[in-house]
């Protein structure tokens, strides 16, 4: 689905794979607690800069997330 892959792609932080997120939330419109929920449920490998990766992006998905739904 659409979140796993944003997920997955919050998890390199690579400015491709934020391009991709950006157009995946332009195509699908995902709430702020909906994604919130599967920031909780990811399954996030225990490798510390993936990790460290995935909680920068946090913030900035869901700013993209607000801006496209405006």
């Amino acid at each position: 689905s659409g979140i796993d892959l944003i997920l997955t792609k919050m998890m390199r932080n690579d400015p491709q794979d934020l391009q991709d997120i950006r157009f995946l939330l332009g195509r699908e419109k995902y709430s702020a607690a909906h994604l919130l929920r599967a920031f909780a449920d990811a399954r996030v490998p225990a490798i510390a800069e993936i990790g460290e990766a995935f909680l920068a992006m946090q913030p900035v998905v869901l700013s993209i997330a607000d801006s496209q739904a405006s």
